[in-house]
């Protein structure tokens, strides 16, 4: 045995060097648990979800749970009304263009679905149909079914609030304007 190893032995050298083999393993091991943990947070943030813990509902509890819940109803838009999420000038470079800011949304107040049309002033001729929006989403980047000449033109929005059929159940109508470019 060489001077060296012999030194090591004695002053503990060689016990150390396996500790240090045996805590490298571990040391990478909480690393990537907590790098997993860490995107695992980050995907569920990025995606919308929210992360709720889960209840337990008890005979102590449950009378908190359900006035919990029944505020969170509360604060929903009540049944036959619309939270209007929206705005209210449009632009377009021109009649075949998307606009450049129309923007129409189905807020999470709300409780049903819903479509709209646009119509021009004090015509029935509809120049935009959407697909329906569930609740929570939003229409942009909207291009229009008819050709408008340039100019400024006042319209209407007419929001139908659908059923779970998709049957039309009531509807709401909004003035806007729609600028034209060339």
């Amino acid at each position: 045995m060489s001077r060296d190893k012999a030194s090591q032995r004695i002053n503990g050298g060689a016990d150390t060097e396996s500790r240090k083999n045996r805590k490298s393993p571990l040391m990478i091991i909480i690393v990537v648990v907590a790098a997993l943990a860490v995107v695992g947070i980050g995907i569920a943030i990025f995606a919308g979800k929210k992360i709720e813990p889960n209840v337990v509902v008890t005979p102590d509890n449950v009378e908190d749970i359900i006035a919990e819940a029944k505020s969170k109803e509360e604060e929903r838009v009540p049944v036959g009304s619309y939270e209007l999420n929206m705005n209210y000038e449009w632009s377009f470079d021109n009649a075949k263009a998307t606009s450049s800011n129309a923007y129409v949304g189905n807020s999470v107040n709300n409780s049903n679905t819903v479509y709209f049309t646009v119509t021009l002033e004090n015509s029935e001729d509809v120049i935009y149909k959407s697909p329906f929006i569930p609740v929570g989403s939003h229409m942009e980047n909207i291009t229009l079914d008819s050709n408008l000449e340039a100019g400024v033109h006042n319209a209407v929005v007419k929001y139908h609030l659908v059923d779970e059929a998709y049957k039309d159940i009531s509807s709401v109508s909004v003035a806007i304007t729609i600028t034209i470019k060339n």
